[in-house]
C-alpha cells in the first residue's frame, strides 16, 4: 500500500489520535454514502443518552477503540465518517491486507450497531468496496496469468522453431552428402559404361574374325589332307619319287595353320 495513497485517514479508525469530538448532529465530512445513511432510522440523542458515556457499556466499548465514545450519541451521520475512513483505506489497500480490512469493518459494525447506529447498508457498501478490490486484484492476477502463459506459449514456440532450424539444418548436411555419393555413383556407372562400350567392341571385333574364318570342317579336311601327304612321304621307301624338301613340309604347315 503506497503511504502517499492517503492521509490520516490511513491511519486505523480505531486508533485515531487525530480525531476531535464533534458536537453536533452533522457528519464532520460529506460522504459518498450521506444520501443513503440520511434514508436510515435518525435518533435525537437525549439527556439519558448523555448519560451513556459512562455506563460500564460505554466504558466496554471505549476499551475496544478509544476514539468510539465519540458515537455514543447514535449517530449515523458520524457512523457514515468513520465508514468514508475504512473504505478510503480500502481502496488504497494491498491485497493481503483485505481480510484484516474486512475484520476491521466488522469490529466498526459491531461498535457502532452497540450504540445505536443502524449502518448495515453502509457495512455492505464496505464489503462491496472491498469485493471489488479484490476483483481488479484478480483481474490484474490473470492479466499477468495471462501473460506469463503466452511468454511460456511464445517461448515454446521458439524453441520449437529453433529445434526445426536444427533439423532442418541437419537435413541439408545429409542432402549435401547424398549428393556427393551420388555424384561418385554416376561417375563410376560412367566407368561401367566404357567398360560396357569397350567390352561390346572385343565382341564385335571377335565376330568379324570368326566370320572371315574358314569352317572348322575345311580346317579338318585340310588337316587330314596334310597328314596323308606326310604318310605317303614316309612309304616310299625304293625312292622312286623323290621327297618333300623339310622347306616344302613347312610351308605346307604354315599354309594349313593358316586356314584355322
Amino acid at each position: 500500500m503506497n503511504p502517499s495513497a492517503h492521509d490520516s485517514s490511513s491511519s486505523d479508525f480505531a486508533y485515531d489520535d487525530n480525531y476531535t469530538p464533534i458536537l453536533d448532529a452533522n457528519p464532520p465530512v460529506e460522504s459518498p454514502f450521506s444520501k443513503e445513511a440520511s434514508k436510515l432510522p435518525q435518533v435525537i440523542p437525549s439527556p439519558q443518552h448523555a448519560k451513556e458515556d459512562s455506563t460500564p457499556k460505554a466504558i466496554e466499548v471505549a476499551s475496544m477503540s478509544s476514539s468510539l465514545p465519540q458515537l455514543v450519541r447514535k449517530d449515523t451521520g458520524l457512523g457514515s465518517f468513520w465508514v468514508n475512513k475504512l473504505i478510503k483505506k480500502v481502496k488504497s489497500s494491498c491485497p493481503h491486507e483485505h481480510e484484516s480490512l474486512r475484520d476491521e469493518t466488522t469490529k466498526l459494525y459491531k461498535n457502532l450497531k452497540a450504540h445505536g447506529a443502524n449502518i448495515s447498508v453502509i457495512r455492505d457498501k464496505i464489503y462491496e468496496a472491498l469485493d471489488i478490490a479484490k476483483l481488479a486484484h484478480d483481474t490484474n492476477n490473470g492479466q499477468s496469468n495471462l501473460k506469463v502463459a503466452k511468454k511460456k506459449e511464445l517461448v515454446a514456440k521458439e524453441e520449437k522453431l529453433e529445434k526445426t532450424i536444427l533439423s532442418l539444418t541437419t537435413m541439408s548436411q545429409h542432402m549435401d552428402e547424398a549428393n556427393m555419393e551420388l555424384i561418385q555413383i554416376r561417375k563410376k556407372l560412367q566407368e561401367l559404361k566404357a567398360l560396357e562400350d569397350e567390352k561390346e567392341e572385343i565382341i564385335s571385333s571377335g565376330m568379324s574374325l570368326l566370320s572371315d574364318a574358314p569352317s572348322i570342317e575345311e580346317v579338318r579336311k585340310s588337316l587330314d589332307d596334310i597328314r596323308q601327304q606326310i604318310e605317303a612321304l614316309g612309304d616310299d621307301g625304293d625312292g622312286s619319287q623323290p621327297s618333300l624338301s623339310a622347306e616344302e613340309a613347312l610351308a605346307n604347315f604354315e599354309r594349313a595353320k593358316a586356314q584355322l
